[in-house]
C-alpha cells in the first residue's frame, strides 16, 4: 500500500514537473521570441534589403512611439533588430500620462510611430513590422514632397468632410505620408499633380485647355453622370486616344460578394507595373468604360460578355437589366495609366466614390489609390515595396490575453489531463 502510495506521489510529482516545464518554455518563448528566429519567413530577422537601405540614409532617424506604456518593452525589442544597421534614436510617450508632448506630434490615434529624418516626417498607426519599417525608410530616400493640388468648384469630394462622401480619410493618409497638399480653383505653376476627383458640375473648355497646356501630371476620378456629363473633362486625353465614357457598368462575376452588380471588386491588374501589387481587394462601384487605342495603358478591366456590359442611359430604379444593341460588350477598361515617350502624363479612373470615407474601410482602395499616385510621380520603388504588403491577422485585447493564457497554461493543462485520462484506461 505504501509503495503504491509512493508511486502515485511519484507520478503526480512528474506531472507537475512536465507542467512547469511546458509553462516555462511558453513563457521564455513569448517573452524572447525576437531572439531565436526559427520562422520560416524570418520574421524576426531583418532581410538583406533593408539592411542595403540602411546604407543608403546617413542621417539620423528619430522614433517616438506614442502607446501606453505596458507596450514599451515589445516595440523596444522589436526596435532592436535594426540597431546594428541605422541609427535609431526611440522616444517613447505614455499619451495617457504625457498628453502635452503627445499632442506635439498631432497623431489621430494610438498607437502611433512616428518617424523624423531629413526634414521629413512619416506616421505609421496600430502596429509595426518589418515591411512597415522598410517603407518609411524607401519614403525617406525616394519620396520627393510633391505639391498636390485638388480642384475645387464643380462640386469635387470634400476632403474636409467627415461624411460617408467626404474624403476627410483620404486628406490625413496623405498628409500624414508628408504630401504638400492644396485646394485650387485654377492651373498654377507650383502643382506637380493635378487631382480632379467627382467633379459633378462641368469644366468650361478654357479651364480644360489650361490644364492640358500646363504640361502637369494629371489625376482624374469622375463618376457616372447623366445631367452633366461633363464631356470636356471626360475627353482631356483624347489626344492620348483615351476617353472617358458616360455609361454604367455591370459585372456578374466581380459583384458576387458585394451583392449588387454595380459594386465590383478586383484582385489582380494586367498593367506591368501594378500586376503584382494589388494584394487587398479593391471595391468600386457605379463605374463608367474607358475607351483606349493603347492597350498598355490598361490598369483594370472587367470580366468578358456576357458577364459584363456597359449600359447606356442607366435607370438605377430598373431591376430588369438586360444587353441592348447600343450597350458596350466587356471586357471593358475602368482604370488606365497613360504614357507617351517615358512621360508619365496622367491617370483615368472612371469612379472617384472608392476614394470616399465610405470605402475607407477597404485597405485595398487606400493602396491602389497611392500606388497609382505614385507611379504617376514616377516613384516605382514605392510601388514595388507596397506589393510586399500583405493582411494582418488584428487581435483585439482580449483576445490576445486569452491567447497567451492558452499557450502558457491552458494547452499544457490540457495535454497534461489528455496524458493521464489515456494512463488511467490503459490501467484500468
Amino acid at each position: 500500500m505504501i509503495i503504491k502510495k509512493s508511486r502515485v506521489l511519484s507520478y503526480f510529482i512528474y506531472i507537475i514537473l512536465v507542467f512547469l516545464i511546458m509553462c516555462m518554455g511558453n513563457y521564455l518563448g513569448q517573452k524572447y521570441d525576437k531572439n531565436f528566429d526559427v520562422t520560416q519567413a524570418k520574421q524576426n530577422s531583418i532581410s538583406s534589403e533593408v539592411k542595403a537601405l540602411a546604407q543608403k540614409i546617413d542621417k539620423k532617424i528619430k522614433v517616438y512611439i506614442l502607446t501606453n506604456k505596458k507596450e514599451w518593452r515589445t516595440y523596444a525589442d522589436f526596435f532592436s533588430l535594426f540597431d546594428n544597421d541605422y541609427n535609431l534614436e526611440l522616444n517613447f510617450i505614455d499619451p495617457d500620462k504625457n498628453y502635452l508632448e503627445a499632442k506635439k506630434h498631432n497623431v489621430s490615434s494610438t498607437p502611433a510611430f512616428v518617424f523624423y529624418s531629413k526634414g521629413k516626417r512619416r506616421i505609421l498607426y496600430d502596429s509595426i513590422d518589418e515591411q512597415d519599417f522598410s517603407k518609411v525608410i524607401k519614403s525617406f530616400l525616394e519620396m520627393k514632397n510633391s505639391q498636390l493640388c485638388f480642384f475645387e468648384g464643380h462640386s469635387e469630394i470634400d476632403l474636409l468632410s467627415n461624411e460617408k462622401k467626404g474624403g476627410s480619410n483620404l486628406f490625413k493618409n496623405l498628409k500624414d505620408l508628408g504630401f504638400r497638399l492644396k485646394v485650387v480653383r485654377n492651373v498654377e505653376d507650383q502643382c506637380d499633380v493635378y487631382l480632379i476627383l467627382g467633379a459633378k458640375y462641368l469644366f468650361t473648355k478654357k479651364e480644360v485647355e489650361e490644364l492640358k497646356n500646363s504640361k502637369k501630371k494629371i489625376f482624374l476620378a469622375l463618376n457616372p453622370n447623366e445631367k452633366e456629363p461633363n464631356l470636356e473633362l471626360r475627353s482631356i486625353f483624347k489626344q492620348d486616344g483615351v476617353v472617358l465614357q458616360n455609361d454604367v457598368i455591370v459585372d456578374a462575376k466581380l459583384s458576387k460578394d458585394s451583392g449588387d452588380a454595380t459594386i465590383l471588386d478586383f484582385y489582380r491588374s494586367d498593367h506591368k507595373s501594378f500586376s503584382g501589387a494589388i494584394k487587398s481587394v479593391v471595391r468600386l462601384n457605379a463605374l463608367s468604360s474607358i475607351a483606349i487605342k493603347n492597350k498598355s495603358f490598361s490598369v483594370l478591366k472587367t470580366s468578358s460578355f456576357p458577364d459584363s456590359w456597359g449600359i447606356q442611359n442607366f435607370n438605377k430604379f430598373d431591376n430588369d437589366v438586360e444587353f441592348r444593341k447600343e450597350d458596350a460588350k466587356g471586357p471593358l477598361d475602368i482604370a488606365v495609366a497613360i504614357e507617351q515617350e517615358k512621360f508619365r502624363k496622367g491617370v483615368v479612373v472612371s469612379n472617384a466614390g472608392f476614394l470616399t470615407n465610405q470605402f475607407s474601410n477597404f485597405k485595398g482602395n487606400t493602396l491602389f489609390f497611392l500606388n497609382l499616385l505614385d507611379w504617376l510621380r514616377g516613384e516605382d520603388l514605392l510601388v514595388e515595396s507596397r506589393a510586399m504588403i500583405e493582411e494582418k491577422i488584428q487581435l483585439n485585447p482580449s483576445s490576445a490575453k486569452f491567447l497567451g493564457w492558452w499557450n502558457l497554461v491552458i494547452f499544457p493543462l490540457l495535454s497534461i489531463l489528455f496524458s493521464w485520462f489515456l494512463w488511467k484506461r490503459r490501467r484500468s
